[in-house]
C-alpha cells in the first residue's frame, strides 16, 4: 500500500511540476527526476510516513476503546468517521510533500536553466537527471526547518 501511495504522489508531482513549468519552449532542456528515490531518500517523505503511521495507530487505539463501549451501529459510524479522518490526514500530508517538492524542483530548474522537470520514465531521450540536486535541496530545507524549530525552543 505504501508503494502505491508514493507512486500516486510521484505521478501527481510529475503533473504538478509540468503544470508549474508549462509554457516553456520545445527547445528548452528537460530535467528528469526519479521520484521513487525522492520518496525513499528524502527525510520529509520518511517523516510524513512516520506521521501517517502514528496517526493510524492513534485512530486504531481510539477505535479499540470505542468498540468496547459502543453498540455495533454506533461503532460502524465511528469507524467511518475514523476512515474519513485518516483520508483527510493522508491527503494533507501528500499535498504538503508535493508543494515542497514542486517548490524545490522549480528552484533546481531555474538554477540549471531547465524548461521543465519530469519523471525520468516519461523522458525517453536525453534529459538532465536532477534527482541528486533535488534531494540536496530537500535535505537542506529540512535542515533549515530543524534549525528554526530548535531556535524557537
Amino acid at each position: 500500500m505504501r508503494n502505491k501511495v508514493w507512486r500516486q504522489v510521484a505521478l501527481a508531482m510529475t503533473f504538478g511540476t509540468a503544470m508549474l513549468l508549462s509554457g516553456c519552449g520545445s527547445d528548452e532542456n528537460v530535467g528528469t527526476v526519479n521520484f521513487e528515490r525522492i520518496a525513499k531518500e528524502s527525510g520529509q517523505a520518511q517523516q510524513m510516513t512516520q506521521e501517517m503511521v502514528a496517526k493510524q495507530q492513534e485512530i486504531a487505539a481510539r477505535l479499540e476503546e470505542a468498540h468496547q463501549n459502543l453498540s455495533a451501529e454506533e461503532f460502524a459510524k465511528k469507524e467511518e468517521e475514523a476512515r474519513r479522518e485518516m483520508r483527510i490526514f493522508q491527503l494533507s500530508k501528500r499535498q504538503q510533500f508535493e508543494a515542497l517538492v514542486q517548490t524545490q524542483a522549480a528552484q533546481v530548474a531555474k538554477e540549471k536553466n531547465l524548461g521543465i522537470i519530469m519523471h525520468e520514465q516519461a523522458v525517453h531521450y536525453k534529459g538532465v537527471d536532477v534527482t541528486d540536486d533535488l534531494l540536496k535541496r530537500l535535505q537542506s530545507s529540512a535542515g533549515a526547518k530543524d534549525t528554526a524549530t530548535q531556535e524557537k525552543s
